[in-house]
């Protein structure tokens, strides 16, 4: 029996995925394991293994579709099988199917005069064509069509209706489907959550001076920890003394971890990926920057696992490398708290009754008010605050 190529459940938070390409094509030999196509789920773009060995047999999903887990998009003959031969009629068809067709007919209409030929002709048209063309009120019957045994398919439709449109000024953008499913999930955490943000301005200088301190032991091999590595060190330090600041909260329920798996917002060309480092408060400096390296280039090339986006327990957004000073960063359901970390720049400052020019950094603090109060998130910034302005206390 052919072997089905069904569609893996990557994603936990939709019941479908885009597919992007088939890496083979239907009659190539394919070894199980091997890639076989790619997808795209709400965070990364990932590839799926070939269910068994043997032929590619057929394809019922063309790319750039969006198809549901656990159906069925082809089928594989394995070594030594042989499939029903197909008809004529079949073999002139395309093994990537690209729409269900229908025959459909007028509705007879009782006629008192003679009628034009033309309106008693039988209407060929596919159920995804007739759809286009209700929803956008326009006639069918005006399409050139190039379907098979002349059918009027999809994008005769469509070029029907971009040649009856006047030109425009403008042009759709339709949005990716990871831009459509992080659209969702910042409407869900809106929706789901009560938001409150915390701002403070905090003396950088100490942090600024024990970076310039590690580059100069650093060796021209070692990775180079860049600010956002230290401000991943300091935070797991403040969430250790402040443990509900690294809880989630499902079904009524908080949740306190007892580490931090901190998830790192990072900007990539398919929108806002968020990755999550494990174990972040057993880690070093160096430890984190090699660690935040290898997972922000999976990110960017799409290659992170779904399980490097699970599992976060609070999430760090660092926009300071923008020139963004402040922002209220919008919280990771089912964390609890986000923070926000803006530019590090000099600015006056007085000190003891005389001026002087400091490096500051602003911070945004983004929790659930439902079980983070004011107070707790306060008391969060100020250890936040006290670990920048003094951080060899975040190595004691």
């Amino acid at each position: 029996m052919p072997v089905d190529i069904l569609v893996p459940p990557l994603s936990q938070t939709s019941d479908s995925l885009h597919l992007l390409e088939w890496l083979k094509k239907p009659g190539d030999k394919v070894v199980k394991g091997e890639a076989l196509f790619t997808v795209e789920t709400d965070k990364a773009s990932l590839e799926v293994e070939s269910p068994e060995s043997g032929t590619l047999f057929e394809v019922y999903a063309k790319p750039q579709t969006e198809i549901t887990v656990r159906s069925v998009i082809g089928k594989i003959l394995r070594e030594g099988e042989t499939f029903p031969q197909k008809s004529e009629a079949d073999k002139a068809e395309p093994q990537i199917t690209e729409e269900i067709i229908i025959q459909v007919e007028s509705a007879p209409v009782e006629q008192k005069a003679p009628v034009d030929s033309k309106s008693a002709n039988r209407l060929f048209a596919s159920p995804r064509a007739r759809k286009l063309a209700n929803e956008k009120n326009f006639d069918l019957s005006h399409t050139v069509p190039t379907g098979m045994r002349g059918m009027v398919v999809e994008r005769d439709a469509r070029l029907l209706m971009e040649k009856a449109q006047p030109t425009a000024r403008t042009e759709s953008a339709p949005m990716s489907h990871i831009r459509q499913v992080i659209a969702k999930r910042m409407l869900e955490s809106h929706q789901g959550t009560v938001p409150v943000s915390y701002m403070r301005e905090t003396d950088a200088t100490g942090l600024v001076t024990l970076r310039n301190q590690v580059l100069v032991e650093l060796s021209e091999s070692d990775i180079r920890p860049t600010f956002t590595d230290f401000f991943i060190h300091i935070v797991c330090v403040a969430l250790m003394q402040h443990p509900q600041m690294n809880s989630t909260f499902e079904n009524g329920q908080l949740i306190l971890n007892r580490s931090v798996n901190l998830a790192l917002a990072v900007d990539t060309d398919r929108g806002l990926i968020v990755p999550v480092l494990r174990d972040t408060d057993q880690l070093t400096v160096r430890q984190i920057a090699n660690q935040r390296k290898v997972i922000v280039e999976k990110a960017m090339s799409g290659s992170v696992t779904p399980d490097e986006l699970t599992g976060g327990t609070f999430t760090l957004s660092n926009l300071g490398t923008l020139g963004i000073d402040f922002f209220t960063p919008i919280i990771n359901p089912p964390q609890v708290a986000i923070l926000g970390i803006g530019r590090i720049r000099e600015s006056p400052a007085v000190k003891d009754g005389e001026i002087y020019i400091r490096s500051v950094v602003g911070l945004a603090l983004t929790c659930d008010h439902r079980v983070i109060d004011g107070a707790p998130a306060a008391r969060f910034l100020e250890t936040l605050n006290q670990l920048i302005e003094n951080p060899s206390k975040a190595w004691m």
